[in-house]
């Protein structure tokens, strides 16, 4: 009976992100909502789920809305990563306050299948993992109709570049970008 109900789970989410897979960007009539958080204070714009975007978004913007997968990935801000995280030396780093909303007629949604990848430049830029800073992405699952917060750190150049994040589904061919200069 398992593998059945991994079946619909996994037939009912590919369905969502199918109906959810075109990005879209905010109409300058949208109204803007601040959120705020301990990393950094945005302006985050929700967007209809309607088609007509092009990439990339802004930081702060969401991607998806009401009714769809909603994610949001927030502004960067400069990052020290605790003494916990000893890598090697690194340039500087970001973070990034990260939000994903699983609609509420959608199965639970691992956070394990979403994936953040970043380019600083040209380059890849590595993303940290900092359990004691509350750095990383969870080991949760986003269940129906509720959303799910984390913070995304990478390893970026010391001098200021393009940050581009792609948000993509394992289930999903579609991703999104998230771009700004840092």
């Amino acid at each position: 009976m398992r593998p059945i109900f991994v079946l619909v789970a996994a037939a009912t989410t590919l369905g969502l992100l199918a109906a959810c897979s075109t990005p879209v960007a905010a109409p300058a009539s949208t109204t803007s909502t601040t959120t705020t958080s301990t990393v950094a204070t945005s302006t985050t714009t929700q967007a209809p789920a309607d088609g007509s975007a092009t990439h990339p978004f802004a930081f702060g913007h969401t991607w998806g809305g009401p009714g769809t997968l909603a994610v949001t990935v927030g502004v960067p801000a400069g990052y020290t990563p605790s003494g916990a995280f000893a890598p090697g030396s690194f340039p500087r780093a970001v973070v990034l306050d990260i939000e994903v909303a699983n609609p509420a007629d959608s199965p639970p949604l691992p956070a394990a299948a979403i994936i953040f990848q970043a380019t600083a430049g040209n380059t890849t830029a590595e993303q940290m993992k900092d359990p004691t800073n509350g750095v990383g992405r969870p080991e949760a699952s986003i269940e129906p109709g509720k959303s799910l917060k984390w913070k995304a750190a990478f390893i970026v150049p010391a001098t200021p570049v393009d940050l581009t994040v792609q948000v993509k589904l394992v289930y999903s061919s579609v991703p999104a970008y998230f771009a700004g200069k840092i």
